[in-house]
């Protein structure tokens, strides 16, 4: 299995911003990176395409697998791009541990630290499996324009948050 996404349904490339509980269809829930201008990004599921590839929401958005866990329970996976459709993870190769996540959904908020960068091949089909505690595994292509293999950002429940 390859975890090139596959084309999706055109979409408007740049949907409006999402405020609080008001999410608009289709989207499941919202990434914000502070550290990296994210706000309110919208997610939605994708599953895989017919060849078995991983499809993508297409614009400027991000991909919450559907074969990995619900947010909050397990590894979530979220997978946007990084040089086109509106790059939302351009800078995702620029989070340290530490820095703090948050994807809000119907249920409330859940704010997570990053943990890992790492470079894996498109082929690492290991950073989609279940984990045993809950976490976050955020991909993109990468090098940027090149995207021979995947930047991988795997991120914890925060355990102690800023006020």
């Amino acid at each position: 299995s390859n975890l090139r996404p596959g084309p999706s349904s055109p979409l408007p490339p740049r949907f409006p911003q999402t405020s609080g509980g008001s999410q608009g269809p289709g989207i499941i829930a919202t990434l914000s990176i502070p550290r990296i201008a994210i706000d309110s990004a919208p997610v939605r599921d994708r599953g895989t395409d017919g060849k078995g590839g991983m499809a993508i929401a297409s614009g400027y958005g991000i991909t919450h697998f559907t074969g990995s866990s619900a947010i909050g329970q397990g590894n979530a996976v979220l997978y946007g791009h990084d040089d086109i459709d509106g790059s939302v993870f351009a800078r995702l190769g620029e989070l340290q541990p530490g820095d703090g996540i948050v994807v809000r959904t119907s249920t409330g908020d859940h704010q997570y630290q990053v943990a890992t960068r790492r470079i894996v091949a498109p082929t690492a089909v290991q950073i989609l499996k279940p984990t045993s505690g809950v976490q976050l595994t955020l991909f993109t292509c990468w090098p940027t324009n090149i995207d021979s293999q995947r930047l991988v950002i795997t991120a914890v429940p925060a355990t102690v948050l800023a006020q």
